[in-house]
């Protein structure tokens, strides 16, 4: 009996199904308010403006918290600003829609400022020619999932500044810019974007910070009406990477002109795309003082060149180029050469690839220790002939060589070699 009584005083602290019920809601509440359940539940922000206090252990700022509306209505100048300063560090997400911006924003160190996708949130720039939209300056801060269009024609100015160590760019969308991106900031990085209808005269990718250490990857520039001065425009670089990049209908899709002490050097282009540009889809035209050297193309499509070459080498401006490697390069198309070496030029190397309808398949007007081999100059690729030579040397070239080249069917003829006699090898090569 002792026991039996011990049980019924113990069966009343068994809490009825109501109140299990509770207990669990009550659990389930608790986890909601978990930084895990924050991640996935955007609207829930602890420390918002609202609760009248900084964000603390936080996945993200929802920016509509701190006045932010991007309504398409509402000028967000002021409230992104604050937000931006006040809560450096954080990952601060603006809502989708259109938010009206004058520019002016910094992001400091970790900062990452993130839309809903870059056809989803959309910051226009209200401001004709700002000094800049954002200023990437902190280290490892970013912009993400976002796209920037231009709310009135654009006259100048930069849009996104990546100006910090290792500061930002992906996923985006950029349309109606002066200069959309202009980097300068150690290991920047540039990824996964489109950028189409550039303004007049624009440079939508500014490349002048020096020895950076930089990176553009799988970004789209597509044709334009209003022909914009270059895609990408590269000053002062060292150790930059372009890879797996299209830029179509730009007056220079890649613009590589250094100018007094500047130097571009150990560029490395891969894997991308230049067509249909008003000039050369490729220029190296080092100003006065300047220099290109120690750099490389390989798997570049660089054709139809409205009314120049497919890569037009120039330093009559005053520059050299010193150490180019073209390697698999298609030069195709063009009204000019496949490829035109002018000025001073030297340490040469155009390995492999496809040279066809171009003027001359390659152009040698000037320069000294040249190679050509492995390439395939004439009607291949399903291409036409080129409609001059396959190999046009002018004289004064000295210390070339070709070798191991199909060159065949040209229109004028295969090898048009004038350079200098004593200096050159001709060797193994298909010539019909």
């Amino acid at each position: 009996m002792a026991t039996l009584e011990r049980v019924a005083m113990l069966k009343p602290m068994i809490p009825p199904a109501w109140l299990c019920a509770i207990a669990l809601g009550a659990a389930l509440l608790g986890f909601a308010g978990s930084a895990a359940w924050g991640a996935l539940q955007p609207q829930v922000v602890a420390g918002s403006a609202a609760a009248g206090g900084d964000v603390a252990a936080t996945p993200f700022v929802d920016a509509r918290q701190f006045g932010v509306r991007c309504d398409g209505r509402t000028d967000d100048t002021a409230a992104l600003n604050a937000l931006l300063a006040r809560q450096a560090g954080h990952r601060i997400v603006l809502p989708a829609g259109t938010c009206r911006y004058s520019g002016g924003g910094v992001l400091r160190d970790g900062t990452v400022l993130a839309g809903n996708g870059r056809n989803a949130t959309l910051v226009s720039v209200t401001a004709a020619a700002p000094a800049q939209v954002l200023t990437v300056s902190g280290y490892g801060a970013g912009v993400q999932d976002l796209g920037m269009i231009a709310a009135v024609p654009q006259t100048g100015g930069s849009w996104i500044a990546l100006s910090g160590t290792e500061s930002w760019l992906s996923e985006f969308q950029i349309a109606g810019d002066f200069n959309g991106i202009h980097l300068t900031g150690v290991g920047a990085r540039v990824s996964h974007g489109r950028m189409i209808r550039g303004a007049a005269g624009a440079t939508r990718i500014l490349v002048d910070g020096g020895d950076t250490s930089e990176l553009i990857e799988g970004v789209l520039i597509g044709a334009d009406e209003g022909a914009p001065l270059a895609g990408i425009r590269i000053r002062h670089a060292a150790a930059l990477i372009i890879s797996d990049t299209s830029v179509i209908g730009q007056a220079t899709n890649l613009l590589i002109d250094p100018g007094a002490d500047q130097v571009v050097a150990s560029l490395a282009v891969s894997n991308s795309f230049f067509d249909n540009g008003e000039r050369a889809n490729v220029a190296i035209e080092p100003g006065k003082g300047g220099s290109v050297v120690r750099s490389r193309l390989t798997g570049v499509w660089a054709g139809s060149s409205h009314k120049s070459d497919g890569v037009a080498i120039d330093t009559s401006m005053g520059g050299q180029v010193m150490g180019l490697h073209f390697i698999d390069m298609h030069a195709v198309l063009n009204a000019g050469d496949g490829i035109r070496l002018a000025g001073k030029v030297s340490d040469v190397v155009i390995q492999g690839g496809v040279f066809a309808a171009n003027r001359n398949g390659i152009a040698a007007e000037s320069g000294r220790d040249i190679i050509v081999s492995a390439a395939m100059i004439g009607p291949f690729g399903g291409l036409a002939a080129n409609r001059a030579n396959g190999v046009a040397i002018a004289p004064g070239v000295t210390g070339y060589v070709i070798s191991g080249s199909i060159v065949r069917g040209n229109t004028r003829g295969q090898i048009d070699d004038r350079g200098v006699a004593s200096a050159k090898r001709l060797t193994e090569n298909l010539v019909e």
